[in-house]
């Protein structure tokens, strides 16, 4: 008998296996490691976050940023790398946790609103440092009560300097004087997310510094490492670019196509896109943003009423006296804080001076709150808040000749009333009274009746600066009539260019709305120089 020990064969596990064992364990562990550094939720659009327990940085769940911390921060920790595999999965059960178990909050892209308090983020690196700013005055908080998501492209914010004045953003800004308070109150109201967004255009010749004064107006509000950007190629780039910016901005257009002006006042008062997220399901990708934009070009691509009313243009005068451009760059960053500073000085005196500011129902434009602010800037500096309304309705004005340009039909119907005072008939007849005064080679014609309808729609509200009412008078018999009349009504200044009005016509009020602003510009105390 022998004494030998039997030992039962090793049973050995496949190799298999063994990897989906230890894939499942460092899943489990990562997923684990996750849920004890962040803190998730979501938006109103069921885009999913998470918030950094130790610091209160917030990224977007899908974002590059959120998985490289991941990535350091489970290599730091165990010392051993997450696998690109395991890496999706976590992220993916991230989201369903966040969609489907964590509360909805609001999520802020550089500016936001809370209990009545602005708050501007400054972006800065390991820090959640913002201004906080109101009626009361302006101070720097390291934890605001709102919660801001950054991307990569942003840029951080100088910490803004007390007691500084404008003087140098006046050096490096070719802002014409008397619309240099225009230009303030576009840069103010940006960093209210409350209102509606106007947009701004800036127009010159080659040369006249359209694009640095872009650059700055962007780095006073949201500035990014990619401040101006190119042409658009579709309304989906504008909402993409307004989705992770707070300012749109474009450089050197020459030229926007009417669907692309409709996008823009989209962004003006807000609203959402929304697209299939993949071919092979139903579900939507929404964004939903308003945002300040600004656009600059040699010549005007604001030419729709409807657009034209949700602008700022500025045209950029000839510079006469050429600067190095890395000196003027440098002066501004030298300056840049000090600026800010000033700038939120003005904005929290102004919004003391709003709630005894009063607008005339009949001077009421579309952008009422944005006249509101500028009428309490100029009331702070100067006293006189009408100085700024004086400037903003002749502004209004002026533009309007830039619609009747662009329009051949409005071309044509007021040559149509330079021999007619009243015209009242079918829109069909009136079709036929206008292609007599038809632009030679335009392709803007409309094609049929109802083509002339909306274009008179359109462009009712420029007609109307002009004296000219257009309304429908509903369907007659079968015939839809119109009703085209000449009002007793003064055009203004820019209109009467176009269409070549009297040129002894009276223009006082227009020159002292001008030059008041310009002489209370130029002779302000060093307080009001802020």
């Amino acid at each position: 008998m022998s004494n030998t020990l039997k030992i039962p064969p090793l049973e050995l596990v496949p190799a298999a296996e063994v990897e989906t064992e230890e894939r499942k364990s460092q899943l489990d562990i990562a997923l684990s490691f996750a849920l004890e550094q962040v803190e998730l939720f979501h938006d109103a659009n069921k885009v999913c976050y998470a918030k950094r327990l130790n610091n209160g940085y917030v990224w977007r769940l899908t974002s590059q940023a959120f998985k490289d911390y991941l990535s350091a921060a489970f290599h730091h920790t165990f010392d051993k790398a997450l696998r690109s595999q395991n890496l999706t999965e976590v992220i993916n059960q991230l989201s369903a946790i966040a969609r489907c178990e964590r509360e909805r909050r609001d999520v802020h892209c550089r500016v936001a609103e809370h209990a009545g308090d602005y708050y501007i983020d400054l972006c800065e690196s390991n820090s959640t440092r913002a201004v906080r700013w109101g009626a009361a005055g302006w101070q720097l908080i390291n934890e605001p009560p709102v919660d801001f998501v950054r991307t990569d492209a942003m840029q951080a914010l100088p910490e803004p300097k007390a007691g500084g004045n404008l003087n140098i953003l006046w050096q490096v800004c070719n802002i014409p004087q008397a619309q240099r308070w225009l230009f303030v109150t576009w840069v103010i109201d940006a960093w209210r997310p409350d209102t509606v967004y106007p947009g701004l255009e800036l127009i010159g010749e080659q040369g006249s510094g359209k694009s640095t004064t872009a650059d700055i107006a962007r780095r006073l509000i949201d500035p990014s490492s990619c401040n101006l950007r190119s042409a658009p190629k579709n309304n989906e780039d504008i909402f993409v670019t307004a989705g992770v910016n707070h300012v749109v901005a474009y450089e050197n257009l020459s030229h926007l196509p009417s669907g692309m002006q409709d996008t823009l006042c989209v962004l003006t008062t807000g609203a959402g896109y929304a697209k299939r997220k993949l071919y092979s399901d139903s579900d939507e990708h929404v964004i939903n943003v308003k945002r300040p934009w600004l656009i600059n070009g040699i010549s005007a691509c604001v030419t729709q009423q409807d657009l034209v009313d949700r602008t700022i243009s500025i045209e950029c005068p000839v510079i006469k006296t050429r600067s190095i451009e890395r000196e003027q760059r440098d002066l501004f960053l030298q300056a840049w804080p000090a600026i800010f500073g000033a700038l939120l000085d003005i904005a929290c005196a102004a919004l003391k001076h709003i709630p005894g500011i009063t607008l005339p129902e009949e001077n009421r434009p579309r952008l009422i709150e944005f006249c509101l602010l500028g009428m309490a800037i100029t009331e702070h500096l100067y006293g006189d808040a009408d100085l700024f309304l004086q400037r903003f309705i002749e502004e209004r004005k002026d533009i309007i000749g830039r619609t009747i340009e662009a329009s051949p039909v409005c071309l044509a119907v007021v040559a149509l009333m330079e021999k007619s005072t009243v015209v009242e008939c079918p829109l069909s007849d009136i079709m036929l009274a206008l292609s007599a005064f038809k632009p030679y080679g335009t392709d803007a014609w409309p094609k049929t009746a109802k083509g002339l309808g909306d274009t008179l729609r359109r462009s009712g509200a420029a007609l109307r600066q002009l004296g000219i009412e257009c309304r429908s008078l509903g369907k007659v018999g079968s015939h839809v009539k119109w009703r085209i009349e000449k009002k007793d009504i003064l055009p203004s200044r820019a209109c009467r260019d176009v269409v070549a009005a009297n040129p002894q016509q009276d223009m006082t009020t227009c020159t002292t709305s001008t030059n008041n602003l310009s002489q209370a510009s130029s002779t302000a105390s060093p307080k009001d120089e802020q």
